[in-house]
Order: C-alpha cells, then sequence, then structure tokens
C-alpha cells in the first residue's frame, strides 16, 4: 500500500509562505509602573510609664460572727424506722444515717458564714413529716405518704 501526500498552490506567485516569513511586528506589552514608594517607618514612640499597681488582698473567709444558729431537726413516722436520714451538720457538711429509729430528732449549732439547714427522710411506713426549726423559728414542716415515702425540709 502506498499513500502519497501533498499541498497544491493554486495561488499567484506574489503570495508569500506565512510558514516561512517571520512576523514583521511584535505584539504590544502592556507597560508596567513602579510600585509607589514606600515611607520608612516612623520612629517608635516612647515607652509609656508603668500603671500604677494595685495590691488585691489575698481570699480568705470571713469570721464566725456571734455564737452562730441553733438548728433542730425533726422526723416523725406512723413507722418505728426510717430508712435514712439526711441533713445539713454544723458545719454545713452533708450528713446520713441508715435503719434510724422514728421519731428521729438532731440539734446543730452552726457557725458557718452561710448556715446550710435541710432535711430529708425515707420511712418504711407510709406516711413521714419532717421539720426544721432555726432559732426557734419553723421555717418548713412537710408530709409525704404513701410506701415508702420521702420528705424533704429546708430552713
Amino acid at each position: 500500500m502506498l499513500i502519497v501526500i501533498g499541498i497544491a498552490n493554486s495561488g499567484s506567485s506574489d503570495e508569500k509562505n506565512t510558514a516561512d516569513s517571520t512576523p514583521s511586528a511584535q505584539p504590544a506589552v502592556p507597560s508596567v509602573e513602579a510600585p509607589p514608594a514606600v515611607a520608612p517607618p516612623a520612629a517608635a514612640a516612647p515607652p509609656a510609664a508603668p500603671a500604677p499597681t494595685t495590691t488585691i488582698p489575698p481570699l480568705a473567709p470571713k469570721p464566725p460572727t456571734g455564737n452562730g444558729k441553733t438548728v433542730v431537726y425533726e422526723v416523725i413516722s406512723d413507722s418505728d424506722s426510717l430508712n435514712s436520714v439526711t441533713w445539713f451538720d454544723e458545719n454545713s457538711a452533708i450528713q446520713q444515717e441508715t435503719s434510724a429509729s422514728a421519731p428521729w430528732s438532731k440539734t446543730v449549732t452552726n457557725k458557718s458564714t452561710y448556715v446550710i439547714a435541710g432535711l430529708g427522710a425515707q420511712t418504711e411506713g407510709t406516711s413521714v413529716t419532717c421539720r426544721v426549726t432555726v432559732d426557734g423559728v419553723v421555717k418548713d414542716e412537710q408530709t409525704a405518704t404513701g410506701q415508702y415515702a420521702v420528705v424533704n425540709c429546708n430552713g
């Protein structure tokens, strides 16, 4: 098999072959301007005078005031036994007694800056009542009923 490829020029002899000719003019190149001059940085300002120092006192709890508050906790129930009794002691820390006998009572003298007084109890019966008294004044008294009732009082 033989393949012949040919190019024929049917134009006049005045035409030039553009593949062999070099372009007469170069394309225009856009002009690039130089960036504006940057001024040197200004001299640094002199350091500011130091701020006055303030002495902050250390954190410390306030000392106890007076003789404290007398808190009386009381629980009564239709059952002779309580599953648990929970209360806040003389330091406002939570305490718990399990298998307590009813009626139950406890007196504490709390000398904390902020007194937390509260009581919770659960009976083995169907009725339980709690009472919180602070400095002779009843602050809360609640009753709960139902099997294994739970009651809460706050002072």
